[in-house]
């Protein structure tokens, strides 16, 4: 007997699992990597073998089988993989393997194992068995690859574990676009331009193929969508596994493309989406705004596809009930237009020209916005006033124009201790007189294009040699807007609506005995703290406001340090300044609005702020407060409390973060940890505020004290369930610290 017989053998007959997966690592060497290598009948009895021991109901077992089988798969591990009988034998037992394990329910850790190499394989085994069929067992490889996607239309509504459900979906997926006909492939969707759902369809098998019959198949894919769209429907009630907003949106977002793709099946979709949508209320009240935001996005991709009559008025309906009534007229003219046909995935060198053609637009856009502002700025200053550049600009620009450029205007002096206006005196001639050239020079935009295109005309003509002779020396002249009564009309105006135009505020009025236009006033706004301290609180605003454009400039840690300094002043926050609302309190609100976005501000906040007291306590002799400090961290505290929930990973993650950021404890950042530990029906609460008092203790040399009195008074609590975590976490964490054992014994 072989050497690869005898360890197939000896693994079905042991009883200890450990014996049998060394068992199996040893018969891997052997068929993969030692030499010999065994002949064709010696690898098809080891894979039966190897595929008769996945019916045991151990993890380890079935996850080595399949890890043996995949790197049976790879040609880099196993040279005899390019033999046809290898390949297929290999293929079928992958399947056998796969649908066991699927059927038996060999454990969470195994079933996703299985189906992440159903997802890996798949594509590849249809392609040879459509295309290419070498092997007699190449039949049997496709009947037990449609019989595993009957079992997983089947198992997702049994499946108990997120992951898992994650993975059938995807799978199902692909199914789905295979074994249907890509009847109409030029709805792409740009969020999954990876995708080619159109390399490998129905249509793609061969008229005479020995096995597969395409309209055999077609059914295979509806029922493949009725499962998803159940499974999405049943979410909330589900007895197995209720979904999070993982699973929502992975879910939505692969019916949403199946549909987009294979526009046959947004019959079953469309009315599950809007079912969904009008069960929103009976689901978790923290996923809902996710679930609605993602609904409405899909709602409206499907509005832009040529659909049956019914479907794009229900979708209509239930967008105008989401507020998104503009999208849904735009995106009802969408689905009326002639669309782009994609045959197929873009090629390298079409790749390589698009780059090219992308690079010369973005130059030719970024010269002519260079020349663009070079005009603009030119346009601003006095002494570049030229026709051209006035002729297109917008009246209250023109009038802007005219108050930056008046001439002979005295120096303001400064102001006066009380702060009181300023009246400046000036005769209009001045004033008048520069209006009126200026606007005596604006001219018509049809003569400055008429006299543009000559120019342009009679350079190409000089070019000509043939006509360089005969080269029109007559100009089109430019014709004036204004004649000399509408000139003097409009400079008056100007000048009498001249105080509602910039800052300062400047008014031309009558004299009283001339009746004319013979003063200026000036009224300029005094400059005082309170002005000031207005314009620091609007600049935070602004700041805050305007998180788009600095997460696009890339100047978020700019922002954070003029946000931290300013909100850190002394004089911004006085107790005479009377605002009703305190900039610590507006900061709060804002990161509270983003938590896990936005939360690098409130430490930077909280550094700035601590600093700057250590600061103001260093420079007096009076005794230490932190008034501000802790006024800070006191909203920091009620803040954290609302926003975050203990039952979710990345929230006591975020929690753990922010306390282990704050300088110096105080007591309302002790009273918020002392929260977590009331309630005794909580366990999440009670292990998220044992353990960030616990951090403080191991972490901190200052505070410790306090956090073990906590620890301590807890430790003989009424209630078991605190109590027991309290004791556990003292005896197994805090009791081996150094100067600890001394206060725990003494309590």
């Amino acid at each position: 007997m072989s050497r690869v017989l005898e360890l197939v053998n000896a693994a079905n007959g042991a009883v200890d699992a450990n014996e049998k997966v060394s068992i199996l690592h040893r018969l891997k060497e052997v068929l993969l990597e030692c030499t010999p290598l065994p002949s064709v009948q010696e690898y098809k009895l080891a894979m039966d073998g190897i595929v008769a021991m996945a019916t045991e109901r151990n993890v380890n077992v079935a996850k080595t089988i399949l890890l043996l089988i995949e790197d049976a798969l790879e040609p880099n591990r196993n040279s005899q993989i390019k033999l046809t009988p290898i390949l297929a034998q290999t293929r079928f037992a992958l399947l056998e393997a796969i649908g066991i394990i699927l059927t038996i329910n060999a454990g969470p850790s195994a079933i996703r194992k299985a189906m992440k190499l159903l997802d890996k394989y798949l594509t590849s085994i249809v392609y040879h068995i459509w295309i290419e069929p070498l092997d007699p067992l190449d039949e049997n490889i496709w009947h037990k690859l449609l019989e595993l996607i009957h079992i997983l239309e089947q198992m997702i509504e049994q499946l108990q574990d997120a992951e898992a459900v994650l993975l059938a979906t995807r799978v199902l997926e692909t199914s789905a676009f295979h074994l249907s006909f890509a009847r109409d492939s030029i709805h792409r969707d740009p969020a999954r331009s990876n995708i080619q759902p159109d390399a490998l369809h129905l249509g793609s098998i061969p008229p005479a193929h020995r096995f597969a019959r395409p309209d055999q198949l077609a059914g295979f894919g509806t029922n493949i969508i009725y499962a998803l769209t159940n499974r999405l429907t049943n979410a909330p009630r589900h007895p197995m596994l209720a979904f999070g907003r993982r699973e929502y949106v992975t879910l939505i977002h692969s019916l949403s493309l199946l549909s987009c793709l294979r526009t046959e099946y947004a019959a079953i979709v469309v009315p599950c989406f809007l079912n969904l949508h009008a069960s929103v209320e009976t689901l978790d009240p923290r996923i809902q705004d996710t679930i609605v935001l993602n609904m409405k996005a899909n709602l409206i991709k499907l509005l832009r596809l040529p659909l049956p009559t019914p479907l794009p008025n229900d979708i209509t309906t239930a967008l105008i009930a989401m507020d998104a009534s503009t999208r849904a007229f735009e995106a009802i003219s969408k689905s009326k237009e002639k669309r782009r046909t994609y045959g197929a995935a873009p090629s390298d060198a079409s790749l390589k020209n698009f780059k090219r053609d992308d690079a010369k637009r973005t130059m030719q856009f970024e010269a002519s916005t260079a020349k663009r502002f070079k005009r603009e700025v030119q346009a601003e200053k006095p002494v570049a006033i030229t026709t051209e550049s006035l002729v297109n600009l917008p009246s209250d620009q023109v009038v802007d124009f005219v108050l930056v450029n008046m001439a002979n205007l005295p120096s303001v002096v400064p102001l006066n201790a009380k702060g009181e206006k300023l009246e400046l005196l000036h005769t209009p001639s001045a004033l008048k007189d520069r209006i009126t050239s200026i606007l005596s020079t604006l001219a018509t935009p049809s003569s400055v294009l008429a006299l543009a295109m000559n120019a342009k005309k009679t350079a190409a003509q000089r070019r000509d040699p043939r006509r360089r002779n005969n080269v029109a020396t007559d100009a089109p002249s430019l014709l004036h807007i204004f004649d000399e009564n509408s000139l003097d009309n409009v400079t008056n105006i100007v000048c009498a609506n001249a105080q509602t135009l910039v800052e300062p505020i400047i008014s031309v009025t009558k004299d009283e005995v001339t009746r004319e236009y013979n003063a200026i006033r000036v009224n300029i706004k005094p400059v005082t703290d309170e002005w000031c301290r207005q314009m620091a609180l609007l600049t935070i605003s602004r700041m805050l406001e305007n998180e788009y454009g600095i997460l696009t400039s890339g100047h978020e840690k700019l922002r954070e340090a003029l946000v931290c300094r300013l909100a850190t002043s002394r004089w911004l926050l006085e107790e005479k300044a009377r605002d009703s609302k305190s900039v610590h309190r507006q900061i709060v609100d804002f990161v509270g609005e983003q938590l896990h976005k936005r939360y690098m501000i409130l430490v930077s906040l909280v550094y700035h702020e601590y600093t700057r007291t250590l600061y103001d306590t260093m420079a007096t002799t009076s005794n230490a407060s932190y008034p501000r400090y802790t006024g800070l961290l006191k909203l920091i505290c009620s803040m954290l409390q609302a926003r975050l929930d203990p039952n979710i990973a990345s929230d006591k993650k975020l929690y753990y973060s922010l306390l282990s950021h704050i300088p110096r404890l105080t007591e309302d950042v002790l009273k918020m940890m002392v929260a977590q530990l009331v309630d005794a029906t909580d366990n999440q609460r009670l292990v998220m505020g044992v353990s960030a008092i616990r951090n403080y203790i191991m972490d901190r040399s200052t505070g410790q004290e306090a956090c073990l009195n906590i620890l301590l008074h807890f430790a003989t609590h009424v209630e078991e369930a605190i109590r027991n975590l309290t004791i556990r976490c003292l005896a197994n964490q805090i009791y081996p610290l150094p100067k600890m054992h001394g206060l725990i014994e003494a309590h």
